[in-house]
């Protein structure tokens, strides 16, 4: 699928427990956006709770949604609206 970008980032992602601000390690780490260019992309956290999920297609003006999820935590998801790369 084409897309109106041309711009990949990298996206660093950092996983915690909301309830004592400690790294999750080894969560998975998914990442799609709401025009359907983002597709398959996953990383997994490392012991300090980060994780890099590479080449991302950007497009100005796309919600793009990050999914973390590991075992024993609740599944938890967030939104990002993207804005002109400085």
């Amino acid at each position: 699928m084409s897309w109106p970008g041309g711009e990949y980032i990298d996206v660093t992602v950092y996983v915690y427990d909301t309830s004592d601000n400690t790294p999750i390690p080894y969560a998975t780490v998914t990442i799609s956006d709401s025009e359907g260019y983002v597709k398959g992309i996953q990383a997994t956290t490392d012991p300090n709770g980060y994780a890099v999920l590479y080449n991302v297609p950007y497009v100005i003006g796309d919600t793009y949604y990050i999914t973390a999820s590991a075992v024993g935590y609740e599944t938890k998801t967030v939104s990002y609206f993207s804005m002109e790369l400085t």
